[in-house]
């Protein structure tokens, strides 16, 4: 009669492991854990990048601006009349309450303020063509801010719009 040693080996005796081997093995896989990464970045790379889409057509305008053009025919002859938006770009509300006293104090009404998205480096002023002389006047006023005026390149319901920057 057989033995069940006879049918079914003995199995092996686990190996005895040194910290030496183990340091191997470890080392062995970090390094094949580095290299699969350094392989799927560079598979990424030749073959995923050609299917994101192209950066294009981004306005370098912060949101919150609308930078219009003139509309034919418009004048305005009284600066009581004009409509007239402030925009604070500065981030502090006083520049703003300071802006629209100075403003108002010149005889203009505004009819808007708002804050902008994005901070301002400098004062701007936007004009329709045919106020030019309303905003140079209010570039006047506004002479401590040191404005600069640009005629609108987009259409706007308003006449003038004042952006605050940082002084």
């Amino acid at each position: 009669m057989a033995k069940i040693w006879d049918i079914i080996p003995p199995t092996a005796k686990p190996k005895k492991t040194t910290k030496k081997a183990e340091k191997r093995a470890k080392k062995k896989n970090i390094k094949f854990f580095v290299a699969v990464l350094f392989f799927g970045f560079m598979i990424f790379i030749f073959f995923g990048l050609s299917k994101l889409p192209p950066i294009e057509n981004y306005s370098t305008e912060p949101a919150g601006l609308e930078l219009p053009t003139q509309p034919p025919n418009a004048k305005t002859t009284n600066q009581e009349d004009l409509k007239i938006k402030l925009l604070n770009g500065s981030g502090l509300n006083e520049e703003m309450d300071k802006t629209l006293q100075l403003v108002e104090d010149g005889g203009f009404v505004i009819e808007k303020k708002e804050n902008t998205l994005a901070a301002y480096q400098e004062t701007i002023i936007y004009y329709k063509e045919s106020q030019e002389k309303y905003a140079k006047t209010i570039s006047g006023i506004l002479s401590e801010y040191k404005p600069r005026l640009s005629k609108f390149s987009q259409d706007s319901s308003y006449d003038l719009i004042i952006v605050i920057g940082i002084r």
